[in-house]
Formats: structure tokens, C-alpha cells, sequence
């Protein structure tokens, strides 16, 4: 209190009325959004109707033996794709075209390492031991290349790596995150926390393979400790797993080699590099996103979009990845939710704004289901108003004694409009715990870059990531239908109805954080 009055006391009268009615200023304009938020009395007659069994007749369908753990491109996978399609048809959803097609179809190409070698000079670098490998790179034996340091892989306005370079089949070698200021604060967002070209290594590593680059090689560890157990978790997961890449001809998929530190002061000392990477392909296949849309009354032309993945980890020899809380849970509330909106445009209260509800496969594999929608929108992702993204909320975790919460993750990342609205529907309609855990930018889970509304987020669409939190079953074929919490699920499922309810319903977009 001593140092405000002496603050104010320095300045005259004139002065002092100035920077109180800015600061009035200030103040009107973060409460005048709540100050604009009205009770809806129709929301809750139709959100009530979410119903605990209908969630658990569609979870043990998409749970059951026969869908084999939903593994992208597999016949689980279109089982579940065809369930959902028709359960969109019977609720009379509208299709994103006028051929009655509800399904955005991509292919993927699934592929394991088989061997991997970087040799300067006469040195021999192994895969996993000095380097690892993400993203789409496929079989190639590279001769002899120029090799290139570009420091971070920046270029923005007001910094640019690549002034004067000329990186044509070269090999590019990068540092991972961004250059720092004196103080600690990073030098294109000026805060602590870093900005996207420091966080997303696939924006670095696409524009680098667009300047030409033939191959990208990343620097992603500061000491040997951190990439020894940062490529032996990515060896683990390789040796089970096959790499799976969206097929794409009219777009560059990111990849990047990440090399230890060791093997990087050795490519400090030579110009050129010799790569041989050898992949065993496996047959192509198709995977698909299914969709249905509630139009809009007022605004049909934007769009909230709900979405959740409905893919999981497959099957495993005889053992069955099940993925009833991930993501089936999300993907049942979808049903839900889209059953009930249809209902209330039926009855009479549609929605001003159209609501696309989006099942997305290829979650598992990298995000690549909302990956290709984005990159290939039905419709102009300016016209996106939000995305709520439901990824795993049908269990209780540790950290929390009842069902009566929700882990928001992103809310007021891009608009705190969008947030404060999430916190008034929330003290209207269903009173859960807000727990924001997850959403500091420091948590090192970075769940905020994990589910699928991160593809969203880069394209500059407000999100909320509805989350209940990590459990021993997580990934495991323990994860079933009959440990889920329907109670949970209808609780969350009724906060997102009501909150799709009013985005649906707002006059205009939601302010983003960096609009003056």
C-alpha cells in the first residue's frame, strides 16, 4: 500500500485522473465479456438428457473384441468409423457435402527402421546410440552433402536464419528451441515462455525441407544424460510400434534426425555428411475422419467444432489395446453431444452458429487425422470459431478425491474471452473444479501439445483440451469399459454441451489475445 500512494503521489491531478480512467479503461474491457454472458434457460433442458447408459451402450461397442483396439488404417478402425457414420445419419446430422458423405478419407503409410547410419569421415554413427529419428523420412543412401549450421532454423519478422543461405540439397543442421535475452525472457514471444518456433521442431524442420534442405538434422538435447533417455524412450516405442506418416503429395511432412551432442561437435569440423537410412514399408492403407454437422440458423458459414479420436493402439499378437478412457470416453460424449443438439434444432433451437462434431483417427500415430483436416479444411479454418477437443475424462485420477472436476488445458492460451466464457457457463450451469494444472506452460507432460486440438492452435483457433487426467491403465490393455466412470463422463459431457451452446450462440468471434 506505501508504494502506491507514493507511486500516485508524484503525479499531479491531471495525471492522476488520466491513468485512473485508462485503468477503468482497462478494467471494463476484460469484464465487459462476462458482463455479456446470459443465462440460456432452454440450455439445460437439453444437456440433462445425456444419458449414463446410452454412453455405456456405445463404449462397449467401440470397446468390444470385435473393433481389436481401433488401430488406424486397420478393420477396427472402419468398424468404429462406420458405427459413428451411421449414428450421425440417425440423428440426422447433415453431411459436408450434398452426397451424403461423412467421411474425410487420408492415407497413411506405415514403416519400422530397419538400420540407420550417419558416417563422417571414418566415423560410423549408429541409430539410438548417437542420433533418432522422427517423422517421415524414407529409405534414401545419401552420397557425400554439404553440410550447413543454421542456428535456431528461424525465420519471422525481425529474425532470420536463413538470410543469405542458400541450403539446396544440402544436409541442415539446427539447434532445437530459441536464442534467449539477457534476462532470461526469449527473444520473439519477449516473455519465459517460448513461442511456437520454439516449441513445434516440425514448423523448423518444414521450412527448412521447403528452402531446399535434403535432409534436417536437430540438436534437441543440451548433454548427453537428457538425449540418451530421450532416444532410448523413442527406440522402445520404434521397436513395437511402426512409424506412421499421412500421405500427402501436395504437402511436406516434417522429419528431422536428432543427434546427440557428441555426434554434433564432430559435424562442427567437417563440410560434408553421408547419411544411409533403410526403412521396411509396409502396405499402404486408409484411415479416415468422420463428421456431421448441426447447422447454424443465423451464421450456418462458422463453425464451432467439437471434436474427439476415436482410433486407439490396435492389437498386439493376442492382446487387445481396448482404449475405453482413451479416447473411446471422448468419443462417446461426441455421440452425445451431437445427439442432443440435433434434438434441440428439431424441437426449435438451433443454433446461430453451425457445430461440426469431428471424429478424428490417426491420434495414436501423431495427431495425423486432425493434421490432414486442418490441412485440408472443408471449410476456411477463419471460419472455426473454437475447437473443444474431449480426450480422456471417464476416469478419476489421483490427484482428485471425487468426479467432480476437469482438467482445462489451453482455455485462455489464445483467448482469455474464451475462458472467461468457459468459467461463466461453468458457475451457471454444472459448478465442477476448473483445475488448470495442466495448462502452465512449464508442466513438463505437455499435454497441451498432445491431443488434437494442437492442430488447431496452430492456426490460430481458440481451444479447449477437456482432460481427467493419467491413470495406471493408460495405454494398457487394462484400459476397459467396465473401470470407466459413465457419472464423469456425463457431468464433462453436460459442461461442453452448455458451453458449445453459447459459443454457438455469441454475436461475432471470440477476441484473440494478441488483437489490440
Amino acid at each position: 500500500m506505501n508504494n502506491i500512494n507514493h507511486f500516485f503521489l508524484n503525479f499531479n491531478t491531471k495525471k492522476l485522473k488520466l491513468i485512473l480512467s485508462l485503468f477503468s479503461l482497462f478494467i471494463y474491457s476484460h469484464l465487459s465479456f462476462c458482463q455479456e454472458f446470459v443465462k440460456d434457460k432452454n440450455v439445460l433442458k437439453f444437456a440433462k438428457k445425456i444419458n449414463k447408459q446410452t454412453l455405456k451402450n456405445h463404449l462397449k461397442i467401440l470397446t468390444s473384441d470385435s473393433l481389436e483396439g481401433r488401430e488406424t488404417g486397420e478393420i477396427g478402425q472402419k468398424k468404429a468409423a462406420n458405427y459413428i457414420l451411421n449414428i450421425f445419419k440417425n440423428y440426422n446430422l447433415d453431411s459436408i457435402d450434398e452426397t451424403r458423405n461423412y467421411q474425410q478419407y487420408f492415407q497413411i503409410q506405415n514403416c519400422h527402421i530397419l538400420s540407420a547410419n550417419i558416417f563422417i569421415g571414418k566415423d560410423t554413427f549408429n541409430i539410438y546410440q548417437d542420433f533418432y529419428i522422427l517423422g517421415d523420412i524414407p529409405s534414401q543412401n545419401l552420397s557425400l552433402l554439404k553440410t550447413e549450421f543454421i542456428g535456431y532454423g528461424i525465420s519471422t519478422t525481425g529474425y532470420n536464419d536463413y538470410e543469405g543461405k542458400n541450403l539446396k540439397d544440402k544436409v541442415v543442421c539446427i539447434m532445437s528451441g530459441e536464442p534467449k535475452l539477457p534476462d532470461g525472457k526469449y527473444v520473439l514471444s519477449s516473455s519465459l515462455e517460448e513461442s511456437d518456433w520454439g516449441k513445434d521442431w516440425r514448423k523448423k524442420s518444414i521450412l527448412a525441407l521447403e528452402s531446399g534442405a535434403k535432409i534436417v538434422l536437430i540438436i534437441g538435447q543440451k548433454n548427453k544424460d537428457s538425449f540418451n533417455q530421450k532416444s532410448l524412450m523413442i527406440e522402445n516405442y520404434q521397436k513395437m510400434n511402426s512409424v506412421t506418416n499421412i500421405l500427402n503429395p501436395q504437402k511436406i511432412n516434417a522429419q528431422a534426425i536428432f543427434i546427440s551432442p557428441f555426434l554434433a561437435s564432430k559435424l562442427l569440423n567437417v563440410d560434408t555428411t553421408k547419411i544411409f537410412i533403410k526403412n521396411s514399408i509396409e502396405t499402404k492403407k486408409t484411415s479416415s475422419n468422420v463428421m456431421g454437422i448441426v447447422k447454424g440458423s443465423e451464421y450456418p458459414d462458422e463453425y464451432i467444432v467439437i471434436s474427439a479420436h476415436y482410433d486407439h493402439l490396435g492389437k498386439k499378437q493376442s492382446m487387445i489395446f481396448h482404449g475405453a478412457d482413451d479416447d473411446g470416453s471422448g468419443t462417446v460424449s461426441l455421440l452425445e453431444l451431437a445427439h442432443y443438439f440435433a434434438e434441440a434444432k428439431k424441437m426449435g433451437f438451433s443454433p446461430k452458429k453451425s457445430i461440426l462434431f469431428l471424429a478424428v483417427s490417426g491420434e495414436e500415430k501423431g495427431l495425423l487425422g486432425s493434421s490432414f483436416f486442418v490441412n485440408n479444411p472443408i471449410i476456411p479454418l477463419e471460419k472455426i470459431i473454437a475447437n473443444l477437443n474431449i480426450d480422456m475424462i471417464g476416469r478419476v485420477d489421483e490427484s482428485h478425491k471425487n468426479n467432480h472436476y476437469i482438467y482445462l488445458i489451453g482455455s485462455d492460451r489464445l483467448s482469455k474471452d474464451l475462458d472467461i466464457l468457459q468459467q461463466n457457463v461453468n458457475k451457471t450451469y454444472s459448478h465442477l473444479k476448473l483445475d488448470y494444472t495442466y495448462n502452465d506452460s512449464r508442466d513438463p507432460n505437455r499435454f497441451y501439445y498432445r491431443s488434437d486440438h494442437y492442430n488447431f492452435a496452430k492456426n490460430n483457433i481458440p481451444v479447449i483440451f477437456y482432460f481427467s487426467g493419467i491413470h495406471k491403465d493408460y495405454h494398457q490393455t487394462t484400459d476397459t469399459y467396465n473401470k470407466i466412470d459413465y457419472a464423469k463422463i456425463k457431468k464433462t459431457s453436460q459442461l461442453i454441451f452448455c458451453t458449445a451452446w453459447h459459443l454457438a450462440n455469441l454475436k461475432g468471434k471470440l477476441k484473440l489475445n494478441n488483437e489490440k
